[in-house]
């Protein structure tokens, strides 16, 4: 499942809409006259450990206030311009970024369960509306408590596992669920029949929770070519991302297939455990149906 919080924040103005045309089934009973989609709320991945996006967007009003403020000059220069903290305001939905991975055990510790879990990306706007920052929450933070203008880590700093990414002009991160949806309908000519998913893509506990893709469901295979390996296939599964590759450029893609040799369905954390220090190698199983990497795809149609 995939959610978007919404209550009464502001919508950015460039906020864009999706055609009725374009969706059909279960997407089109989730898109409001305005050409919005209302996201459902999720049962929690992980039950009774995940915070929801209200607590999420308390924790991340925090860390731009405080702990950005070290990094400003990062953020300054992946948005390309300077950044005024103190006049950014919460804007348009917190998405909720679902992760690849089954339930964790403890025994993965807490970096891989925290790192790799689902997270909560909340998006922060000028006075003009423009999205300037975006702040990835993991939904496992369960540990962190606000003292006033303060985060308290119980149980150990993490503090890295929040991560803030500066937003290039005239981008989205993450991409809105109508632009991945026209997009992708516009490129296949085919309608889109379930809610927009959005998935995490990062297999690496310190990698960029804003690393995301919409996972979407056509209403009739769209036949494809792939941009490696050069083969078509018929595709009822696609896939729209303007964060997966370093250009974040928007593009459309399908599963690529695993080549790296690893087990199907797992990869494995590295834990220190016992009183001794013992490193021992935990397996994380991967959900079923969610890959482990993309392929850039092109409409068969669109090469004359």
């Amino acid at each position: 499942m995939v959610a978007c919080h919404d209550s009464s924040l502001p919508l950015t103005p460039n906020r864009p809409t999706v055609a009725a045309s374009f969706v059909t089934g279960n997407a089109a009973a989730h898109l409001d006259a305005r050409g919005h989609f209302q996201l459902p709320m999720p049962a929690p991945a992980w039950p009774d450990e995940e915070i929801d996006a209200a607590r999420a967007e308390a924790i991340a009003k925090i860390d731009v206030r405080v702990f950005d403020r070290s990094i400003r000059g990062w953020l300054e220069k992946e948005h390309g311009g300077p950044i005024d903290l103190d006049a950014l305001s919460v804007c348009g939905p917190t998405y909720y970024a679902d992760t690849p991975f089954d339930v964790m055990p403890a025994a993965a510790g807490t970096v891989y369960r925290v790192g790799l879990g689902p997270a909560w990306l909340v998006s922060f706007c000028d006075a003009d509306g423009v999205q300037v920052l975006s702040e990835a929450v993991p939904a496992l933070a369960t540990n962190i408590e606000i003292k006033g203008n303060l985060l308290i880590w119980r149980g150990g700093n993490l503090g890295g596992s929040i991560i803030s990414s500066g937003v290039p002009p005239g981008m989205a991160i993450p991409l809105p669920p109508e632009e991945a949806v026209r997009f992708a309908a516009s490129l296949t000519g085919r309608r889109v029949s379930e809610v927009p998913q959005l998935l995490r893509l990062s297999w690496s506990p310190f990698g960029a929770p804003q690393m995301t893709a919409w996972r979407l469901t056509l209403d009739a295979p769209a036949h494809v070519r792939g941009a490696n390996a050069g083969t078509a296939s018929d595709e009822t599964t696609v896939y729209v991302s303007n964060t997966y590759n370093a250009d974040r450029v928007e593009r459309l893609y399908r599963a690529r297939i695993d080549t790296t040799g690893l087990p199907p369905d797992e990869v494995r954390a590295t834990a220190v455990t016992g009183p001794t220090g013992q490193i021992t190698k935990v397996p994380l199983r991967r959900r079923v149906g969610i890959p482990r990497a993309l392929e850039v795809i092109t409409p068969i149609a669109q090469e004359k």
